[in-house]
């Protein structure tokens, strides 16, 4: 929820690329659970498949058949993968892929190139674990985490996406570092893909950047809506012991059913059009940022998602001051953006031109105030 006139904002329905608020005032929502409803909410063939599926029964206690059908449509996207296991949330998902890493290498410590949130999430899941954090993009940072202690690591995780400050890929140089250590130390590579895998034709930005990693952690767009994790292997003998002595969490079969449903709908023609969407407005938003807000602004996109970054605050404000301005000036205009300030705008299929033109001019009419405000 986020604060209107004093008031909690909470949302009580959404369809389609709109959320309806607790009185029924209806927003452009460019947040998409955090960029993973790239269908939009509550698209119909997805509703459909759940609702068919939960007239047979909500739970059964055990893994049923549509769990194997997401597999294997998973394992026939990613060929390179030799088998995929699924967890009750993306945040478990990566949780087990630490555990099996630590079973599988008889080592304890962890080292995460990723962001504070995803450290966050799993120290409160792992409080007993041994976990190094370091800054994506930090090379002399990672080699340091390793010097001395290389032999305890069980595994480095790494995020191939930022979304925190800059949005974009780590850089090769960083991804081949990482490489280079997991070889040198023989210990485990996960990338940790909740945010990046399904997002563009390709499916993983590990295979943009040809990383090569030992485990890959699914979330987000995988679970159609539903909170899913899963964590593929690829073909590894060191591990693959390990790896079929993992449980499934008991995970009501219709999420899987949603998740399906979601997959087969994600093709190369929908991925191509929504890019084709964001790179139309960030070409021309970056062109009001070098004509207005100058050097302080830029625009950064990838895949269907874009961001507007502030790499300096206005004379007297505080830092991140700009971003929490943005996302009040929209929401004030009938656009929501997410329930934190300095977020991912994402585009989804359900966005219709009208509304993608509504954030265009909202976005501009903001950098003109910051132009003539600076």
């Amino acid at each position: 929820m986020i604060e209107k006139n004093s008031e909690q904002f909470s949302i009580r329905e959404a369809g389609g690329a709109c959320v309806l608020d607790g009185k029924g005032a209806r927003y452009i929502d460019f947040y998409l659970n955090g960029g993973s409803l790239i269908l939009g909410h509550a698209h119909r063939n997805v509703v459909l498949a759940v609702k068919k599926y939960a007239e047979r029964g909500i739970g059964f206690g055990v893994q049923g058949r549509e769990a194997g059908y997401l597999r294997s449509a998973l394992l026939q996207k990613f060929s390179s993968l030799a088998e995929i296991h699924f967890a009750p949330s993306e945040t478990e998902a990566l949780l087990r892929a630490c555990a099996l890493a630590c079973r599988a290498t008889g080592r304890a410590r962890v080292v995460l190139a990723g962001c504070a949130r995803t450290a966050a999430q799993l120290r409160a899941l792992w409080p007993g674990g041994e976990l190094t954090v370091v800054s994506p993009g930090d090379r002399d940072a990672l080699k340091k985490a390793f010097f001395g202690s290389g032999k305890r690591i069980a595994a480095l995780v790494l995020e191939p996406l930022q979304t925190d400050g800059a949005l974009g890929l780590i850089s090769p140089d960083f991804a081949r570092a990482a490489v280079e250590l997991r070889k040198k130390y023989q210990c485990l590579l996960i990338c940790d893909e909740r945010k990046s895998a399904l997002h563009s034709a390709l499916g993983s930005a590990s295979l943009e950047l040809s990383i090569g990693p030992d485990l890959i952690c699914f979330g987000g767009v995988l679970g159609g809506g539903f909170d899913l994790g899963a964590y593929g292997l690829f073909s590894d003998a060191r591990i693959a012991h390990h790896f079929e002595q993992c449980e499934e969490g008991r995970i009501a079969p219709l999420i899987f059913r949603a998740g399906l449903m979601n997959l087969r709908l994600l093709n190369e023609g929908l991925y191509a059009a929504l890019e084709d969407r964001v790179k139309t407005l960030t070409d021309e938003l970056a062109a009001v940022c070098r004509g207005q807000a100058g050097a302080a602004v830029r625009v950064e996109r990838i895949y269907h998602m874009f961001k507007v970054h502030f790499s300096r605050p206005r004379k007297g404000a505080p830092s991140h001051g700009q971003d929490e301005e943005l996302r009040k000036f929209l929401f004030e205009r009938g656009i929501y953006s997410g329930p934190e300030a300095g977020g991912v705008f994402s585009i989804s299929s359900a966005h219709t031109k009208k509304q993608i033109g509504c954030l265009k001019d909202a976005l501009i009419g903001f950098l003109t105030t910051i132009a003539q405000g600076s």
